[in-house]
């Protein structure tokens, strides 16, 4: 009997979406899964088996392991793209296009981006948001990012209060929106868009 690949699910901090389309991999190819990152988040150091899939993110820990360990793995993200993995990615940028076609098909004439970091990703995703934008004579406000660590919150709410309304905020974290007061979320009309690398619009509630 053929013995099954063992393969390790570093993916600690993403979208549950990769979780499923992993198992569904998984499945499909007969792999032995060892997902017991997802609950501890811990490097399992020592760990040997046939690959990994990672999801680096800012884990320079993670990152080392996977370089030191010599086994095949494949990054799912972008963020790290100095760190040399074969990946496979979202299209970011035409993500960022699609949520601005899908706000101005709304009606939507007053823009601001608010992006959770100041990544690689968020980047791409706002050029094209902005370019989309530039092609209809419209511009984009570009606010200090979401995260605590690297951002400005009280920029961040003193520029939405600013905003003309309507106004549409794209790619606006929970983090960030639970920052902002109840007199900005009364003064402004918001419509979030959160992009996915699956290239799907998603609207909240």
């Amino acid at each position: 009997m053929r013995r099954k690949r063992s393969v390790l699910l570093a993916l600690t901090s993403t979208h549950h979406g990769f979780f499923k389309g992993a198992a569904r991999y998984a499945r499909e190819h007969d792999w032995h899964v060892v997902a017991d990152m997802i609950y501890t988040a811990k490097v399992p150091v020592g760990w040997r088996g046939d690959g990994i899939l990672s999801f680096i993110g800012d884990r320079d820990d993670l990152a080392e392991f996977i370089l030191s360990s010599g086994l095949p793995a494949v990054e799912i993200s972008m963020v790290r793209n100095e760190i040399n993995l074969p990946r496979v990615e979202g299209d970011s940028e035409m993500i960022g296009r699609l949520a601005a076609e899908h706000f101005l098909e709304r009606g939507f004439r007053h823009f601001a981006w608010a992006p959770f970091m100041d990544d690689v990703v968020n980047a791409e995703r706002y050029r094209g948001f902005a370019n989309r934008l530039a092609r209809a004579n419209y511009t984009c406000h570009l606010l200090p990012p979401a995260d605590t660590r690297h951002g400005d919150s009280a920029t961040r709410n003193w520029a939405v209060r600013r905003s003309p309304s309507p106004a549409s905020l794209s790619d606006c974290p929970s983090l960030w929106r639970s920052s902002v007061t109840t007199t900005v979320w009364r003064r402004i009309s918001l419509m979030r868009a959160m992009m996915r690398t699956c290239s799907c619009l998603r609207r909240w509630r």
